[in-house]
């Protein structure tokens, strides 16, 4: 999905936030396929468990991930800062806390993305849920939901990619600062 939005190569390394890493390996293969990384996770543990398995993988590729211990529904980053924010599992995970935990994170998300950039979301969620979740986000237009449903009895039986494109915040829209 991260070659569809944000092609890398011809000297072009495009800028991706991964949300809510955890342990997982796609900062340091995103990072070797030539995107400059940044992944984040509200826990330290976990960032400085993939942080030193990126050191390990990446080694001799020559491109690290940069991470951070921060909240995704708060990040201390400036906006526009990314061509591609990524989610992968952790609207799911803020679903437990209540109805709002994906809407805060698709909102910080899309204030961290670039006008034109893009909002992939990897879900475990039904399709009709997550939909309305970047409809609830007026910067966001869905251009892509595809049912990628694992098998029943697996974890994620009914898992979606969904992507949005990123517009500009409505005041500029408008006209207005």
């Amino acid at each position: 999905a991260l070659e569809r939005v944000a092609p890398a190569g011809r000297g072009r390394r495009p800028s991706v936030l991964d949300l809510g890493c955890g342990t997982s390996r796609l900062p340091a293969d995103a990072a070797a396929a030539g995107y400059l990384v940044l992944a984040v996770d509200v826990s330290s543990i976990a960032v400085h468990a993939a942080a030193a398995s990126s050191r390990e993988e990446n080694a001799s590729r020559g491109s690290r991930p940069d991470f951070l211990v921060a909240d995704a529904t708060r990040l201390p980053l400036r906006p526009a800062r990314f061509d591609a924010v990524l989610d992968k599992g952790t609207a799911d995970a803020l679903d437990c806390g209540g109805d709002e935990g994906a809407a805060r994170l698709l909102g910080e998300a899309a204030r961290a993305s670039r006008v034109g950039g893009a909002v992939v979301m990897i879900s475990c969620r039904d399709a009709v849920r997550r939909t309305a979740d970047f409809k609830a986000v007026p910067t966001l237009t869905l251009v892509s939901v595809a049912d990628v449903g694992g098998e029943p009895g697996k974890p994620c039986p009914d898992a979606v990619v969904l992507v949005a494109t990123v517009g500009p915040p409505a005041a500029l829209s408008e006209g207005r600062e």
